[in-house]
């Protein structure tokens, strides 16, 4: 999960992109509240909340991913 409020989380995805540029995905899956009750349900994201930020930046993955 990747916050952007947190200087680590800029500084990790910013050395790994560095490092491993052809292996790293654009999309990045935000921090949220979805992936915590998804894994407390023991269910998907989607189940979730279709609509929520977690959601919509798994599709967007998903999207890279299968291009």
């Amino acid at each position: 999960m990747y916050d952007n409020r947190e200087v680590i989380s800029q500084e990790v995805l910013g050395e790994l992109r560095s490092q491993f540029s052809e292996y790293c995905a654009t999309s990045v899956v935000n921090r949220s509240a979805d992936l915590n009750e998804a894994t407390k349900r023991r269910t998907t994201v989607l189940d979730v909340s279709t609509k929520g930020t977690a959601a919509l930046d798994i599709i967007e993955l998903t999207h890279e991913l299968l291009k």
